[in-house]
């Protein structure tokens, strides 16, 4: 992409919620500025900060790996193309 991430941003028509976290301007305590953060830690191995984050927002850190993945596959699907028809034989 050779666009500026806030100009990007702001043409995805977000919620205002939602855009505020991705700019990192998120009000203290936000519960999907909680939910990014963990994710982010969760991405970069920062067992600390998914067990912390992770208790304070209620989610059974056991079983992030598998929602992560769940997660994951679900934004491959939403960003690939659909695939070609394939004729019928």
């Amino acid at each position: 992409m050779d666009r500026p991430f806030e100009e990007t941003l702001s043409g995805l028509g977000l919620s205002d919620a939602i855009e505020a976290v991705l700019r990192g301007q998120a009000v203290e305590g936000d519960p999907l500025d909680s939910v990014y953060r963990l994710v982010q830690a969760y991405e970069v191995a920062d067992w600390s900060s998914v067990d912390d984050i992770g208790s304070r927002l209620g989610v059974p850190v056991p079983i992030l790996g598998e929602v992560y993945c769940e997660a994951a596959g679900w934004a491959g699907q939403v960003m690939d193309p659909a695939p070609a028809a394939q004729p019928i034989s």
